[in-house]
């Protein structure tokens, strides 16, 4: 590492590094490649949640679980 006591070189390191996470960051918000999977976790019957879910056209499915209280119902969906 060379000219560490130049704060030109401090500067200019800083710019690159933050203006690489801008243009990064954008590019990510234009493409918007993933989905997002959305879990819920509820101790009444989820069987309505999942009914709605579906009748708006997503797909939705539950699973009885096991929590630290008792049983649940994990449902699971993606958008």
């Amino acid at each position: 590492m060379r000219n560490l006591t130049n704060i030109t070189n401090y500067v200019a390191y800083a710019a690159g590094f933050g203006m690489g996470n801008f243009v990064g960051i954008s590019i990510e918000r234009k493409l918007s490649l993933g989905n997002l999977m959305i879990r819920a976790v509820t101790k009444n019957n989820g069987t309505e949640l999942v009914k709605f879910l579906r009748s708006k056209g997503y797909g939705a499915t539950g699973v009885n679980a096991e929590g630290t209280t008792g049983p649940v119902k994990v449902i699971f969906t993606v958008v």
